[in-house]
């Protein structure tokens, strides 16, 4: 490599040196806007806290400065000395001494010619008196340094006043941990169900069904804290309904033939038994009923017995004609001292309770499911406070929207059923009289009448009609219905709605749902 290759090369380091500096500043400066541009969208909507964006942006910055440093290196990789020395000749004012010099080196021809030899030397020589410093200074751009200063002074500025949607995505990070939670709650309650022996197929495969529906939805990342309370009602509404399949009233007739039983030694253990709806040591009582404790009963007992038996069986002849009739049968057995008789039909009836045991069994897996997608509702509902769409006004409060779940209108002292005045209130939720002032005032009393313009209280058919106006809605649905939802699920957790009625407003809110 001859002198003038040499020098060339060293002007083209320089040459990606001046670039480097040039491109640093405008490398920030594209960084830190794109940082400042992110955090004024952050203030906007909640995409990031200040920590984050202040590191995306610092992490933009680098990323410019870093481009700015490699670019001017990667695009001239490739780039000839011969390239450079045209561009040289054209900005040091060589006259293309230099390019030429090195075209024609590069040729056999041109290396042995004294005329080229001399063209080389006046070349090196034109080249040598070049102020390469002065020619190609390393030096930064004020208006750079300016632009860059300016977007960093405003992104620290944007970063440090405070910013409301850091409130928004601390609610959505506190959201989001409850939801994993209470996810890890529904795993549990599925694995119970599908460990119950006590539900069928059917109730199984629709029981998991609702609690996996509810569960996908909460694993959503982007689903809103109402959307995710509306799945766990849904979830729970098919769940109460499958438990309300699962609960028959041979269960309720049990318990109250256990209450109904008079005191009687013989029979306590099967009287405690039945009232506390423990069906498995009720059926082993009734087993054992004629000879407790390995001990015959007494002439007088069995009679007790049988009596005891006759009126147990009245008790579930309407839920459960079959056991009534077994009941029965065993309490004739017993009267006409048919031992045998009296036995196998009081095994019968046995049989009968461990088919009622096996209900409550699958009532009560239900129910525990239930309770699970219950309490991560309500677990969800505490940690979705100042969520948008979210009122922190107590429902049920003069002018809010709980007044129609929680607040009813005035009502009389007379419970429901009672008197003629015995109702159902739709509006309030709960079981209030119907108010009947005739009941009260009596049918007795003067006729009043209302003096028109004319004397007379009938109204002028001929007289001018006021038409009703009419005004468009001012508030859009989507916006009243969070406020309204929430008040209806405050109602329902706190017990103001009645349990008949409770899968009713679920389904309601659900269908109104604008997310769905």
């Amino acid at each position: 490599m001859d002198e003038l290759t040499r020098l060339v090369i060293g002007w083209s380091h320089r040459a990606r040196w001046q670039r480097v500096l040039r491109g640093l500043l405008r490398g920030l400066a594209v960084g830190l806007g794109l940082g400042l541009l992110l955090a004024l969208a952050a203030r906007l909507r909640p995409l990031l806290p200040t920590g984050q964006i202040a590191v995306v942006a610092a992490g933009l910055a680098l990323g410019g400065l870093l481009v700015a440093l490699v670019l001017p290196w990667l695009r001239s990789i490739r780039r000839s000395p011969l390239a450079w020395a045209r561009e040289f000749d054209q900005r040091f004012g060589l006259k293309e001494r230099t390019s030429t010099a090195l075209e024609l080196g590069a040729t056999e021809t041109g290396s042995a010619s004294p005329l080229l030899a001399l063209q080389r030397e006046d070349a090196l020589a034109a080249a040598s008196r070049v102020q390469i410093r002065r020619a190609l200074p390393l030096s930064i751009d004020a208006r750079d340094a300016l632009v860059a200063a300016g977007l960093a002074m405003a992104l620290l500025l944007a970063l440090a006043l405070p910013n409301a949607q850091n409130d928004v995505l601390a609610q959505r990070a506190q959201f989001a941990a409850a939801a994993r939670s209470q996810m890890e709650a529904l795993d549990k309650a599925e694995q119970a169900l599908r460990d119950s022996p006590d539900l069928t197929e059917a109730q199984k495969q629709a029981a998991i069904e609702a609690v996996e529906r509810a569960r996908e939805r909460l694993s959503d990342p982007t689903i809103t804290p109402e959307q995710a309370v509306a799945a766990l009602n849904e979830a729970q509404s098919k769940l109460d309904a499958l438990k309300e399949g699962a609960h028959s009233q041979r269960l309720d007739d049990l318990r109250e033939a256990g209450r109904n039983m008079a005191p009687s030694e013989a029979t306590r253990g099967l009287a405690e038994a039945l009232s506390k709806g423990d069906f498995d040591t009720a059926s082993e009582q009734l087993r054992h009923l004629l000879d407790p404790n390995g001990k015959p009963l007494s002439e007088a007992e069995q009679q007790q017995v049988a009596s005891q038996l006759d009126g147990m069986a009245r008790d579930v002849q309407g839920s459960d004609p079959q056991m009534a009739g077994q009941l029965r049968e065993a309490a004739q057995a017993i009267r006409e001292q048919r031992q045998t008789d009296a036995i196998q039909r009081l095994q019968q009836a046995a049989g009968s309770l461990d088919k009622a045991s096996q209900a409550q069994s699958a009532e009560q897996a239900l129910e525990g499911a239930s309770n699970a997608t219950g309490s991560a509702r309500e677990a969800l509902t505490e940690n979705r406070g100042g969520q948008p769409g979210s009122s922190s006004e107590t429902p049920g409060q003069s002018g809010s929207p709980g007044n129609s779940a929680g607040q009813g209108p005035p009502h009389n002292s007379n419970g429901p059923g009672q008197g003629p005045s015995g109702g159902h209130s739709e509006d309030s939720g709960s079981d209030h009289s119907v108010l009947e002032p005739e009941s009260r005032l009596g049918e007795s009393g003067s006729d009043v009448t209302v003096p028109g313009s004319n004397g007379s209280a009938q109204p002028d058919p001929n007289g001018q009609r006021n038409q009703a106006g009419r005004s468009p809605s001012l508030v859009p649905y989507e916006q009243v219905y969070q406020d309204y939802a929430r008040s209806a699920d405050l109602a329902l957790q706190t017990g103001q709605v009645p349990a008949e009625l409770r899968d009713y407003v679920r389904d309601y809110f659900t269908s109104l749902d604008p997310g769905r």
